[in-house]
């Protein structure tokens, strides 16, 4: 293994201190990054659409730097990626869809201008769901991709891309878009990091919107401490700083859950709560009844808006989507009114009572990101039908999307160690707000987990 490799494998913010120092350049490191995802077949399938010219002159402008100039870059010659659904100027977006929606970027999304800022090395565009919608990180039009973690597997989705670049060491971080687990779910799948934040933490412009109420933009990386670098360019501001040390913690009762977890799910859970209390920190648990409820909530606002914002689509070209995608959609222009406004209405009144009854007494709560393992790409196969494919999709998602709709801050993390990663996620919640708790209480369980 070459240092170029061993840098390549390590962590974003070691990466940028060698470019940083001059130890290697940024020129290098891109131009590595590019050699590793051409000459893979699994990781050139992640990227719709590679910038390798791009790229490289952006690598190049930051190698003319002076040193100090560098030292104030936090991601300082770091390759990173996107999901294709972020605007770019004269660059092409797809959203995981039919080429007739396809559209040329005019402007550059704001958290593209925040990681080139910081100096980031914007490798290119990745793969999605169509239209982002779709927890199993399949696409009518560009299919499935391998999951880095098992190939048997899917890699989950919809920034399905984003986590499978990241976990196979093509690029340190990546951008994706979370309305009801799009991010969580296969950052658990590909053994990644990332953190659905605070609708209005990071800016959303830019990018497809599916439901404006519940979108949100979030970084993937490969550790807690990465993740909290992206996430601090993307914020604008250094992330605040939180005292582990007096960090409480709640487990939601699995009879709270809205479906059963499979006995590894629950075990990890168990495994992640015996390592808190056994170094002193407090863990209590608790039973929240209204999951289920809040799921259906979140599911009418989450279809009414995205049938809205794709009703020129379904007019124009219903034949264009994909058969998954155009069920989900119908379902949302059959929502009455009357649910979606009474569903919007609800939403502060269900945040604070799942602050008083929930969060009260303790700074997180711990759930699993998904009932199960990541399903098995046979198991897609096997199914005959829109209605059993989605209800998998649903049982998939089912722990996910309540969150979007609280507006609470949520970290998704791998549950077991390094060594052991095997596609089970870790879902830490917050209070409103309160991104940075979240992010403080993954370093924590990151450490204890090894």
């Amino acid at each position: 293994m070459s240092d170029l490799d061993a840098i390549l494998d390590g962590s974003l913010l070691a990466a940028a201190g060698h470019v940083a120092k001059g130890e290697v350049s940024a020129a290098e490191l891109t131009g590595a990054a590019l050699r590793r995802i051409g000459s893979s077949e699994t990781g050139a399938g992640y990227f719709l659409r590679l910038r390798p010219d791009e790229a490289l002159a952006e690598a190049a402008r930051i190698d003319a730097l002076g040193r100090d100039q560098r030292h104030a870059l936090p991601l300082c010659g770091v390759p990173w990626a996107r999901k294709d659904l972020f605007s770019v100027p004269g660059e092409p977006t797809s959203f995981g869809a039919h080429a007739g929606f396809g559209k040329t970027g005019r402007e550059r999304a704001p958290v593209i201008d925040a990681l080139r800022s910081s100096g980031g090395i914007d490798m290119g565009a990745l793969h999605m769901s169509e239209f982002a919608m779709g927890p199993s990180g399949w696409s009518s039009v560009y299919g499935a991709i391998e999951n880095p973690l098992d190939q048997t597997r899917v890699t989950g989705g919809s920034s399905s891309g984003s986590a499978a670049s990241v976990g196979g060491r093509f690029v340190f971080a990546a951008l994706g878009t979370d309305t009801g687990g799009s991010n969580r779910i296969p950052a658990a799948f590909c053994g990644v990091v990332s953190l659905k934040p605070g609708s209005d933490r990071i800016s959303t412009e830019g990018a497809l919107p599916v439901s404006t109420t519940l979108d949100t933009v979030g970084p993937f990386a490969r550790s807690v401490e990465d993740c909290t670098a992206v996430f601090s360019c993307l914020a604008g501001k250094p992330a605040r700083t939180v005292e582990e040390r007096r960090l409480r913690f709640a487990v939601l009762a699995s009879g709270s859950l809205p479906v059963a977890p499979q006995p590894e799910v629950g075990q990890a859970l168990e495994h992640v709560a015996a390592l808190l209390s056994d170094e002193g920190y407090p863990v209590e648990e608790r039973r929240w009844d209204a999951f289920a409820d809040t799921n259906i909530l979140a599911g009418s606002v989450f279809l009414s808006e995205a049938a809205a914002a794709h009703l020129p689509n379904l007019t124009a070209h219903a034949d264009w989507i994909g058969p998954q995608v155009r069920e989900r959609l119908l379902q949302g222009l059959a929502t009455p009114a009357p649910v979606y406004l009474s569903a919007m209405k609800a939403r502060a009144a269900r945040r604070q009572r799942f602050a008083e009854q929930v969060l009260s007494g303790v700074d997180v709560l711990l759930l699993p990101v998904s009932p199960a393992r990541a399903p098995l790409r046979s198991q897609y196969k096997a199914l005959k039908g829109n209605g059993d494919i989605l209800k998998l999709n649903g049982h998939v998602a089912a722990y996910t999307a309540a969150f979007n709709y609280l507006d609470l801050p949520v970290l998704s993390m791998p549950a077991t160690s390094r060594a052991e990663c095997n596609t089970l996620g870790l879902q830490i919640v917050a209070r409103h707000g309160d991104d940075e708790t979240a992010l403080a209480a993954g370093r924590l369980i990151e450490r204890l987990l090894g």
